[in-house]
């Protein structure tokens, strides 16, 4: 069986997807592709063979081609489409946010749970890294005893002037929330949001850094640090301690430089000096990181490679891939319990 996906944005994560769907996983090909700029999306479709053009997202989503939608549009359109691809009883991949607003959030969770099963998955593909993976696991096997205190960390080179702070929680922070109420199994009960003094590196409307801190129902506290114009990278001290700078050309002890240098955004950081830290990473995640998120079609179980049991859709979700051989129901923060639908 082929699945026909129609991927709505082609921007940097589009053809990301793009690419993932026609060149990593077996059984989906892309049928339809569009985008507010549809020159850029024509350029698109013209390397995929078979491919459609549409007009705008509703054609897509409405036409026969299509089985299954990936939208990864502008965060403010999600939950039109949303709510369309719900109408024709299509599968929907959603990028994060699944939209701007918490009304416009609950109006798709309503949506989903009047047509009486689940049609959508929202893109929060650290549940599927092994290394966030091996830490649920430890966590979840009591080996450090209950969590008290979790750090999350978003690192950024740098982002568009256009950026704004409530973008930054909305399509930054967001995963940190996800991944704190996943590995913790807890929600979220009280919000702290702190402005620490301004980069100048941020543009005018932007406060970067930010610090979040979350008080979950188990009592666990979560800091999450954002900064999203770090230039290159960050200092570590021998004694464990981080420190971000707001000018990428200062001393290393107050800055995001190293050693001395005074690297450009977009250079490659030498190789520190013994006790000086490690080198940050911003290379693009392999495709290989996340193949349980979006992948080709394999047992419902999602652990067995020799399982005959009847297969998942290349999304596979979430809460498809928590449930094992004997149907056991392992859903965590966020996902509709299996039984008859309600709001979660």
């Amino acid at each position: 069986m082929t699945v026909n996906v129609g991927v709505i944005g082609v921007g940097m994560i589009g053809q990301d997807h793009i690419r993932r769907l026609t060149q990593v996983l077996s059984g989906a090909r892309v049928s339809g592709v569009t985008d507010v700029d549809l020159a850029r999306a024509q350029t698109v479709v013209d390397k995929i063979p078979g491919a459609q053009l549409y007009e705008t997202g509703q054609d897509l989503i409405n036409s026969d081609d299509v089985d299954a939608i990936v939208i990864a549009s502008w965060g403010g359109t999600h939950e039109e489409y949303v709510l369309a691809g719900i109408a024709a009883g299509k599968q929907v991949f959603c990028e994060k946010p699944l939209a701007t607003t918490k009304e416009a959030c609950e109006r798709i969770l309503d949506a989903e749970v009047a047509a009486g099963r689940r049609l959508v998955m929202v893109g929060f593909m650290r549940r599927y890294d092994d290394g966030y993976r091996a830490m649920k696991e430890t966590l979840d096997r009591g080996d450090i005893g209950a969590p008290l205190v979790f750090h999350s960390a978003h690192r950024n080179p740098a982002v568009p002037d256009s950026v704004t702070t409530e973008g930054v929680v909305v399509d930054t922070c967001v995963h940190d929330i996800d991944t704190s109420r996943w590995l913790l199994s807890s929600e979220v009960v009280a919000v702290q949001l702190l402005n620490p003094r301004r980069s100048s590196l941020a543009a005018s409307q932007l406060q970067d850094p930010l610090i979040l801190v979350l008080e979950m129902a188990n009592g666990a506290l979560v800091d999450i640090e954002a900064a999203v114009n770090i230039a290159y990278g960050r200092v570590s001290t021998p004694g464990g301690c981080r420190r971000i700078g707001g000018n990428a050309s200062s001393a290393p002890t107050t800055s995001n430089s190293r050693n001395g240098s005074t690297p450009s955004r977009t250079a490659t950081p030498p190789a520190p000096a013994p006790g000086t830290g490690t080198p940050p990473r911003w290379s693009p995640t392999p495709a290989s990181r996340h193949p349980g998120q979006v992948r080709a079609p394999r047992c419902r179980c999602g652990s067995n490679p020799s399982c005959t049991g009847p297969t998942t859709p290349p999304w596979s979700t979430a809460r498809s891939e928590q449930r094992n051989h004997d149907g056991e129901n392992r859903a965590g923060p966020g996902d509709v319990p299996r039984g008859p639908l309600g709001r979660r």
